[in-house]
Order: C-alpha cells, then structure tokens, then sequence
C-alpha cells in the first residue's frame, strides 16, 4: 500500500522517459501510472495491492490502453474516489486522487466497487465518510465496453452518452474562429 509518485511525461528527464517509452508504453503519461502497472509486475500471483493514484488516469484518453489492460488481466477490488484535499498536508485543490485495490489475478465474471467521498471535506470529514457511504457495485468487463474503456461509471439502464444528442466540431480553441 502506497502512494504513487506524480511526475507528468513532460516534467520528466530524457532518461525517465526512455525508461518509460521501452519498458511502459501502456503507461508511460505519467510516473504514478508506470508505478502502478510495475507495482502489479512485481508482485506475486493473486497478490493485492492498494495505491493512492491522480483520478485523471481512470479517464483521460493518454491512459485508455493502460485501463483496458488493467481491467483484462487485473481483478479490480475497491475504487475509493478521494478527490481533492484528500491529504491533511495538501491544501486547497492541487492533488485530485483516488484510492484503488487491485488484486494481481485475472479477473472471471468480477464486480467492484466505487465509493465516492470527493464531496467531503476536510480529509478526516473523507476519512470518516469511507466507513459509512453506500459502494455503488461495477461489473468489471463492462468497463472494457464504456468509451475508452473509463473506469467508474456505466451506461445502462436506459442513459444515453452525451455523443447521442451533440455534435462537436471542433474542441478547446485559442481563438475566436470565422464561423
């Protein structure tokens, strides 16, 4: 059980990155996602870890590889969604993490589950919530079909993604373009 040390690709050192690009092309955004899949490596079969992770790997689309490979081969215990303030020596809202347990064992018909005390605060108020919020239960190979394969929500029960009712034609610009 550990945190993750957090260093972007684009803060890291040449040396870093070779690492990362030769030995963790899954992984390789981030520091804190390379641990995580070499933490995994590392240990026996049908071990388990817990890691404090940065959420934006659980669905930015530079670690949607990383997620399928995860939840094809790794059986997914908790996801305990922590969100900013999480830790009593960071303040305000630098660090946006989440608390998940792995277990190094192929995963056969699993479920996992979320729980969510981002909202809470201060981090004892989180602390204190963990114990008694309600887990929202996740069948683990339905991950694997949401849109690149994010980890934490499912689309069933008659909701509809977003693609279904808008139409984007261009994304973030820096400026006003001629329409």
């Amino acid at each position: 059980a550990t945190n993750v040390p957090y260093l972007g690709r684009e803060m890291q050192v040449e040396n870093l990155r070779d690492f990362c690009d030769e030995f963790y092309p899954l992984a390789k955004a981030d520091l804190a996602t390379v641990f995580v899949q070499r933490v995994l490596e590392l240990c026996s079969s049908q071990s388990t870890v817990a890691l404090v992770v940065p959420q934006y790997w659980l669905f930015l689309g530079r670690s949607k590889h990383l997620r399928a490979h995860l939840l094809s081969k790794s059986y997914w215990r908790l996801l305990a969604k922590l969100g900013p303030g999480a830790f009593e020596s960071i303040s305000g809202e630098v660090v946006n993490v989440a608390l998940t347990v792995i277990d190094n064992l192929t995963p056969i018909e699993a479920k996992f589950n979320q729980l969510d005390v981002s909202k809470s605060s201060p981090a004892n108020a989180k602390a204190q919530r963990l114990k008694v919020v309600y887990p929202v239960s996740f069948d683990q190979k339905s991950q694997l079909s949401n849109p690149d394969s994010v980890i934490g929500y499912s689309v069933d029960g008659g909701s509809k993604l977003l693609e279904e009712y808008a139409t984007s034609y261009q994304g973030l610009a820096t400026s006003d373009n001629a329409q």
